[in-house]
């Protein structure tokens, strides 16, 4: 979501990449949606890896959208099926 509007699910993957690219430090967990879908994506910072990773943070997250998915420590994502689920996710 982008304030109160759901954006699409390349939309937020997109962004992800950017802040891999732009060296953002932080952790973010982006959400979309397109086609009857969910998807989620996370970025880890290089400095935050020792703290938080990615794939766990999907892997922890992917079943609330009725779905799976994994990736690497720094950039990973999930697609599912339960788009309502974002309310809690």
């Amino acid at each position: 979501y982008w304030g109160s509007q759901p954006i699409e699910w390349i939309n937020a993957y997109k962004l992800a990449e950017t802040l891999k690219t732009k060296g953002f430090p932080g952790v973010a967990v982006l959400a979309g949606a397109s086609e009857g879908k969910a998807g989620l994506v996370a970025y880890v910072g290089p400095s935050s890896i020792g703290r938080f990773q990615a794939g766990q943070i999907i892997k922890s997250l992917a079943p609330i959208i009725g779905g799976g998915g994994g990736g690497r420590p720094d950039f990973a994502q999930a697609v599912g099926k339960n788009i309502v689920a974002f309310n809690f996710a």
